[in-house]
């Protein structure tokens, strides 16, 4: 177990924002990562539990009191048999797509470009355009701690929406891995299918600068079209991207949460919804 005080979580973040973490756990096995989850459970200790740091702004400016615990080396493994494909839920979903498709195994290679972890990618349902292709499509079940005892939840079990799953409804839920079974598909069609998507994507501002990714997982697109390189400090939606807010100059948790604010606003006063995809943490 390494044990870092007054950690930055910038560092840990795509957004590359974050303030700092007075106690930062990082377990180097699974048998760390679940004693001490259930330690902190046991003492009633609020926790966070930290893995790609993508879809998520983190205040800054702050100390987080609560301990953080980043799931990274502990539960970061895949496991191929035959169709069926298991894996730990820090696996890196690129690593984990590359691996599949590399044995000859359809393995959504559509979702090459999310830069999230296997657990992360659970947590939200992660996926491209509407639900055209889910990490939920191929699951067949899920590995879940909840601080005192470890289950399995079956896919219809985890229900599983537009970005949405049981997960972010039940905090107590720590994801350890899962198990997906998939088509077999020649290795070359589905590197040709990577090669395409990346190439398609390469160019995208989300790539080229600091961001979380989809900002609202529910929204209405002419609003945030017409908010297209609307600035606030070093913070702006992309103006080639929709749904996309950039960390173009240092920007801070409160330029990003103004954007925020101002686009809620917009679709309050015009009476249409909008539902924040990305995750918030306040200290």
């Amino acid at each position: 177990m390494i044990i870092k005080n007054d950690e930055d979580l910038s560092t840990h973040t795509s957004f590359k924002i974050g303030g700092t973490a007075k106690v930062f756990y990082i377990p180097e096995n699974r048998d760390e990562l679940i004693n001490l989850i259930k330690t902190m459970v046991a003492n009633k200790t609020p926790f966070n539990v930290l893995g790609n740091g993508s879809n998520l702004l983190v205040e800054d400016k702050a100390v987080f009191c609560q301990p953080i615990i980043l799931n990274k080396g502990a539960l970061d493994y895949i496991k191929v048999c035959g169709s069926f494909v298991e894996a730990g839920s820090a696996t890196d979903l690129r690593n984990f797509i590359s691996k599949c498709v590399d044995a000859n195994l359809k393995a959504f290679p559509e979702l090459i470009g999310i830069p999230a972890s296997i657990g992360g990618a659970i947590y939200m349902n992660a996926g491209i355009g509407s639900n055209k292709s889910c990490i939920s499509d191929s699951l067949i079940e899920v590995e879940v701690f909840d601080g005192s005892s470890i289950f399995i939840l079956k896919k219809y079990q985890c229900d599983f929406g537009y970005r949405s799953s049981v997960f972010q409804r039940n905090k107590k839920f720590v994801i350890l891995s899962a198990k997906f079974g998939f088509q077999f598909q020649g290795k070359e069609v589905g590197h040709e299918i990577i090669k395409f998507r990346l190439a398609s994507i390469g160019e995208r501002s989300y790539f080229k600068h600091k961001s979380a990714g989809s900002i609202f997982s529910k929204h209405y697109s002419p609003i945030l079209k017409l908010l297209r390189g609307v600035r606030l400090g070093g913070a702006s939606f992309s103006k080639s991207d929709t749904n996309i807010i950039l960390n173009l100059n240092h920007a801070s948790y409160n330029d990003v949460r103004r954007l925020i604010v101002f686009a809620r606003f917009l679709h309050f006063i015009m009476f249409k919804d909008c539902k924040l995809e990305i995750e918030i943490w306040k200290a």
